[in-house]
């Protein structure tokens, strides 16, 4: 800085030569008689000002002053701004008009002070204070403010725009000068981080539009830019901007993947042809272009990131002007779904399915799910839903507010929620029930709301269940979706058509039967030409989950059926949600064999499994029992269920928990369910399993279909050599196939579902392993009239196989004369970290049994350990067909039987010690029904659960009826 005297001195001098003759030369001019010179005046302030008059310490007040000279081109200006007597700030050619900042380093108030002088040396000076306060943590900065044009017209809006860092400040407000007159023309509260706003002059003049930016707690800043305004008289060449009069985001809130329709409202003055860019996040970058752009057109959008966004338009014509205008969209840290049947019947049940998950980076606290029951509809708050439900009496009906809450849903997190409604039999048919699902949190004002409709067929022609069989998966993962569907009319049902409805942004790697994909509507289309009478068939079709999807991001997987041209017969909807990394607790659902008959029994395999490196605590897995299937709490299940009586009846909730299932464990459990007789052929037994656990992420469902044919030609089994098995072991996966039918069964082949990873050795016969699916095939071929074929396989787990990963092996039989897929049959292997301490064998005396004989089977169990091993439970599932007495025909005497071990009962036997290198064998003598046919395969299933082990043992062995 200069001291003041520096600048003053030269003027006093130069005023001493004007005025006291000290300059010598022309001293006699007034004898000249020429005139006088003009006297000289000093230059005058009409205005001096601070804006704005009070401060922080790290903002920038700005000086603005308008002067007048009769020189003005040669002034030059000083300001004190402190008032110490030295310029801190100089100009050497001042403007009429102007300003310049200045940044305080101290607080307090400050008298600053304007000098100008003119050329020859007089000077003004005017005054005014500035108070300045200690520095804010969170000052605005403002990047940018612009205008839409450079030149604009009288009566023409223009956009002014800006950007403001506001480093921290989470509320802003904005005064607007847009006439730069010191007149506030708009204020914004709040102000947002990138905004604009649209003006229109009515004068033609130069002006300079002013944004001062303030925060919560007084900081502040202020920037101006320049704009010509133009009147009306304007050359006519002169193009003039386009107009942009609405901009909107319709809904203003939404959860990520649904559609956000952005609409406009513009023109061009000039009637030029335009070009639209929507920034859909305000980043500065245009995401959508729209040429030709007309008023009154609208786009979709998609948002995968939940935060609030604050879309920017830009319209420009073909000579580059602009205009622009923003609006806002609030994206829901919350996605929700609700999915339901297509179709009910009276007096029936019918499922929900309520799917919440946090697809933000934070918990969301405090959420809370209201289901209002509609009319014809009630459920059981407790046994009718899962978890149950609060808000009700001992039953939810109708009107009433059924709600669910919780605490806090983790970040990618999911919560299910399962209701098992019961239609009122007063329904008729063609009733339409409305339903509503409400969804608030702690983290939004706003409520999701969520509709759909259930329509009444008392009389269904068809039935279907849509099953994805991973749940959850992982960005880029591909996922299987089976849809079992099933004549249940009186004659053939022709022209049958099944659509099913992609999530957004899925793609389809496969699809079954000829099925084809419609890319202008997202939907896999099969056309059937009939399904027959009484029967039951299953689609499949292959999907990927994209690589940007997020976790907690919902796809929900749509079918219908029905004939070509009416109203769908049946539909429903199941449920996959995302998570980042495989999640540690695995679930598969394996049936014995199905298609079963009504009368029979349906036989599921349920692996329960961590994948993780930590326990995982309080694993649970419930089933809603499902209509027409019944099973003993304790004699049909292993381990015993738990919340039914002595028999889990339709609708019943059974359970099975567990205190931990440690890292690289898993559990089975094994149901044997009794179909009921009264059942026809073509039904579909639908079997939802709801897993859950204290210290999982997601809580998940998952569905198993069982299709029902009383009429059936063959029978299938699959069986492994071991289970469970290690990583790289070698072990068997056998195929036995019966034919119980009154001829020969032509053209009967056989497949077997290879899980990814496995290697796969020697095939029997002539079976080819195909790359492309992971199938094995082996060529039809004619199986005699009560005969049986076996076929087989060498697998290699896995070498990298993880600890309580689960291989799948899914085997069908198709041949002439019967359904489309005759037979389906499944077996689960589970990866456990080391070899079993104990060793199963299950050794009948023979491979095949005449019916109406006798079936010796040797069970051993082997330690192999070097300590014993404690509470040892080994438990045989008698199969269909077969019995034995429970003390004479077992060595030891089995537990769990009456007199007489029956089909279906479970003989038990118990060991509280097995030393080490001892083998403990179970004889058991068997009665094989001289009912059972020639062809008939014998499947018998052991397990063994002991202290010992991390993972149940679980064999099947299958022996022939000749």
């Amino acid at each position: 800085m200069k001291p003041l005297g520096s600048v003053v001195l030269p003027i006093v001098f130069s005023l001493c030569l004007a005025s006291c003759g000290g300059g010598g030369g022309d001293s006699s001019s007034d004898d000249a008689g020429g005139s006088p010179p003009a006297v000289n005046t000093a230059p005058t302030i009409s205005e001096f000002d601070a804006s704005p008059p009070n401060i922080r310490t790290n903002e920038s007040v700005l000086y603005n002053w308008t002067i007048a000279d009769n020189d003005i081109a040669s002034l030059t200006c000083a300001v004190d701004v402190d008032s110490d007597g030295e310029a801190d700030i100089e100009l050497s050619s001042c403007d009429a008009t102007g300003s310049v900042s200045y940044t305080f380093d101290s607080v307090g108030s400050f008298t600053s002070t304007l000098m100008v002088t003119d050329v020859s040396g007089l000077t003004t000076i005017a005054s005014t204070v500035v108070a300045v306060s200690p520095a804010s943590g969170s000052v605005p900065v403002i990047d940018s403010l612009t205008v839409s044009e450079s030149q604009a017209i009288t009566g023409t809006p223009v956009t002014i725009s800006w950007v403001i860092d506001a480093a921290g400040a989470t509320t802003l407000s904005c005064e607007l000068d847009a006439e730069g007159d010191g007149t506030t023309d708009y204020e914004i509260n709040p102000c947002p981080l990138s905004g604009s706003q649209s003006h229109t002059f009515v004068a033609a003049a130069d002006v300079d539009p002013r944004l001062t930016v303030t925060t919560v707690d007084g900081a502040s800043a202020t920037q101006s830019t320049s704009l010509i305004v133009q009147g009306d008289d304007s050359p006519a060449d002169l193009n003039r901007p386009p107009i942009v009069t609405a901009f909107n985001a319709a809904p203003g809130a939404v959860m990520i993947d649904q559609a956000v329709t952005f609409s406009w409202e513009l023109s061009d003055p000039d009637g030029d042809s335009l070009t639209c860019d929507i920034d859909t996040d305000g980043n500065g970058q245009a995401d959508i272009t729209v040429e030709n752009c007309n008023t009154g057109q609208s786009v979709e959008h998609f948002y995968l990131v939940p935060q609030r966004y604050e879309p920017v338009l830009t319209v420009r014509d073909p000579e580059g002007l602009e205009a622009q205008l923003d609006t806002a969209i609030t994206v829901l840290p919350l996605q929700v779904s609700l999915a339901v049947a297509e179709t009910a019947v009276a007096g029936e049940l019918t499922r929900y399915e309520f799917t919440v998950s946090n697809v933000s980076m934070v918990p969301v606290t405090g959420v809370r799910v209201l289901f209002r029951v509609p009319a014809g509809v009630s459920f059981s708050r407790g046994s009718g839903a899962i978890p149950a439900a609060a808000n009700c009496g001992s039953t939810c009906a109708e009107g009433a507010e059924a709600t669910w809450s919780f605490a806090s849903i983790p970040a990618g997190a999911s919560r299910a929620i399962v209701v098992n409604a019961l239609v009122s039999d007063s329904n008729a048919s063609g009733v339409t029930i409305s339903n509503r699902l409400a969804v608030t949190a702690d983290a939004f004002t706003e409520t999701i709301s969520i509709d759909e409709t259930i329509v009444v067929e008392n009389q269904p022609s068809a039935g279907i269940v849509v099953s994805a069989q991973q749940d959850p998966v992982q960005p880029g993962e591909k996922f299987i979706v089976l849809f079992d569907i099933g004549n249940i009319s009186t004659g053939n049902i022709g022209d049958v058509i099944v659509r099913s409805k992609l999530p957004r942004d899925v793609t389809v790697d496969s699809i079954s039967d000829g099925g084809q994909l419609d890319d202008t509507n997202g939907e896999v289309i099969w056309n059937l030409s009939q399904l027959a009478v009484l029967n039951t068939r299953q689609l499949s079709m292959e999907l990927s989950v994209p690589p940007t999807a997020v976790a907690g991001q919902i796809y929900a997987v749509q079918a219908i059926v029905g004939q070509f041209g009416a109203e769908p017969a049946a539909g429903m909807t199941d449920i996959v949600t995302v998570v980042n990394q495989r999640a540690p607790l695995q679930f598969d659902i394996s049936t014995m064999s199905v298609p079963v008959s009504a009368g029979s029994s349906v036989n599921y395999q349920l692996t329960l499994s961590n994948v993780g490196l930590v326990p995982i605590t309080n694993p649970v897995v419930r089933l809603l029992v499902p209509a027409n299937l019944v099973f003993g709490r304790s004699s049909d299940a292993e381990p015993d269920a738990a919340g039914c009586g002595s028999s889990c009846l339709q609708g019943a909730i059974a359970e099975w928990g567990f205190n931990s299932l440690p890292a690289g464990s898993s559990e089975t459990i094994t149901i044997n369910a009794t179909v009921a007789d009264s059942l026809q052929a073509g039904s579909l037994i639908e079997a939802l399993f709801h897993i859950n656990s204290a210290s999982a992420q997601n809580v998940s469902t998952k569905r198993s279909a069982a299709g029902i044919d009383n009429n059936s030609a063959s029978q299938l089994a699959v069986s492994a050599s071991a289970d469970p098995v290690v990583a790289g072991q070698e072990f068997v996966v056998t195929i036995d196939v019966g034919n119980i039918s009154s001829g020969n069964l032509e053209s009967a082949e056989v497949t077997l579902e290879i899980p990814d990873g496995v290697t796969v050795g020697s095939i029997s016969g002539a079976g080819v392993l195909s790359g492309e699916d992971g199938v094995i095939r082996w060529p039809a071929q004619t199986l005699p009239v009560l005969d049986t074929m076996q076929y087989s396989a060498i697998i290699t787990a896995p070498g990298d196989a993880a600890s309580g990963d689960a291989l799948a092996f899914r085997s069908t039989l198709i041949h002439d004369g019967g359904l489309v897929v005759d037979g389906r049959a499944g077996q689960v292997v589970t990866v456990a970290a080391s070899e079993p301490a104990l060793q199963l064998q299950v050794v009948p005396a023979a491979q095949t049994v005449p019916g109406g004989g006798r079936l010796r089977y040797d069970i051993r169990v082997t330690n192999n350990a070097l300590i014993p091993v404690q509470n040892t439970a080994v438990v045989y599932r008698v199969p269909a067909s077969v019995s034995f007495a429970r003390s004479t025909d077992a060595d030891p005497d089995a537990l769990n039987c009456g007199s007489t071990c029956l089909a279906g009962d479970e003989a038990g036997w118990f060991f509280p010690s097995i030393q080490p290198g001892e083998t403990v064998t179970i004889s058991v003598n068997t009665n094989v029904s001289d009912q059972l046919q020639a062809g008939s395969l014998i499947n018998s299933v052991v397990e063994v659960r002991s202290n010992g082990l991390t993972d149940t043992i679980h064999l099947s062995n299958v022996v022939t009826v000749n």
